[in-house]
């Protein structure tokens, strides 16, 4: 079976959400199964650790990476242009792991991760929500196959885009265990430990992840005496400075933290030191750092609405995210139960147990099997 696997988002330096998926798929996928034949395509100026990133890979593995302006590409060619021109391959089935969806006059299967902007269309730039809605409209009646990491998105689908339920599997996420679980206090890096008593939050700074109303909990909580701190670990992303006028308004802003982009292996060592974790997301289409801290044994508070009941189960307080008072409360219930923290903690981790990359790829690689022999 040849493949070709689109992987333009792994050209990004700093990996999260998405990427991360893409980079645990197509790892596994080319180990598996030796005769499967994979050719990678991309389009990006930044190809500076392309001889690296090619080596790391199977003789088999093909690469044809394009240095194209993806804004051309993303507006205009991918909609006049089958991935199989573009790249000039041949193929029995495509495969679109992240984002970037392309058309294809074979056959194609793509992840949709989420429908986030087709919800609300405010929770990211005009120009880059035009872009996704554009492609969403035109290419996803055209993909043969469609897997979801949610049975949420499963259904936002349908709703919203009438895909046929037979065209649609649900395949949840997986988590490194082996980089995201229990690590002996002893061992915890130092610079996480310097931070001592803290709440954390893991993503990307924007309006969905609801921000703003974490600071806001954050404050009521140090009102009623609690010592500790806030972290919050992600990228900045649209609408930033909304968040940091809140923050500068804070008159506890000496104890929020925001530490932008944190390697990947350092990451557990936070959430193996925080006394929580909170994500009171507005919309997930799964929701990986809750499974993430949830490895980890990090008591976890999320939202009760998406695909985030799904993944924690009754692992984790559930709160209304437009609710400031039920996220305040949820956070004081924890820090002041030592015996619900551990229960959390062990739960937590027995649920994450159930979501592995490994079983993740091999159900994908067998929908990719069953399409390619249509």
């Amino acid at each position: 079976m040849n493949i070709l696997i689109e992987i333009s988002e792994l050209f990004i330096k700093k990996k999260t959400g998405i990427p991360t998926v893409i980079s645990e798929i197509v790892k596994r996928i080319t180990n598996y199964n030796k005769t499967i034949k994979c050719c990678f395509s991309g389009f990006s100026f930044s190809q500076s650790n392309l001889e690296n990133f090619e080596k790391s890979f199977p003789q088999q593995v093909e690469f044809k990476i394009r240095k194209f302006p993806n804004k051309l590409i993303n507006y205009c060619i991918k909609y006049f242009l089958p991935i199989e021109v573009l790249t000039n391959s041949k193929f029995d089935v495509a495969f679109f792991p992240g984002s970037s969806l392309f058309f294809s006059k074979r056959k194609s299967v793509a992840i949709i991760h989420d429908i986030a902007l087709r919800v609300n269309p405010k929770w990211n730039k005009f120009h880059y929500t035009k872009n996704i809605l554009l492609q969403w409209k035109y290419i996803l009646p055209k993909l043969t196959f469609i897997i979801t990491p949610s049975f949420s998105t499963k259904n936002d689908l349908i709703k919203f885009y009438n895909i046929p339920e037979k065209k649609i599997k649900v395949i949840p996420l997986g988590v490194d265990h082996n980089l995201f679980c229990s690590i002996n206090p002893s061992e915890i890096n130092p610079e996480v430990k310097k931070y001592k008593n803290f709440i954390l939050y893991v993503g990307t700074l924007e309006p969905r992840k609801n921000i703003v109303a974490i600071i806001k909990s954050f404050e009521k909580i140090k009102s009623r005496g609690w010592e500790g701190n806030l972290l919050l670990i992600g990228k900045k992303g649209w609408l930033f400075k909304e968040i940091i006028e809140v923050y500068n308004q804070s008159k506890y802003k000496d104890n929020i933290y925001f530490l932008d982009y944190v390697e990947k292996d350092v990451l557990p060592h936070f959430y193996n030191s925080a006394k929580l974790f909170i994500y009171p997301s507005l919309y997930e289409g799964f929701g990986l750092p809750v499974l993430e801290a949830m490895a980890c044994g990090c008591p976890v508070i999320t939202s009760k609405v998406s695909s985030l009941p799904e993944v924690v189960g009754d692992t984790a307080i559930l709160v209304d995210p437009y609710n400031e008072d039920e996220i305040t409360n949820a956070i004081e219930r924890i820090l002041s139960d030592e015996n619900l923290r551990r229960k959390m903690s062990k739960k937590g981790a027995e649920r994450a147990e159930l979501f592995s990359w490994d079983k993740c790829v091999q159900e994908i690689l067998q929908v990719l099997k069953n399409i390619a022999r249509i």
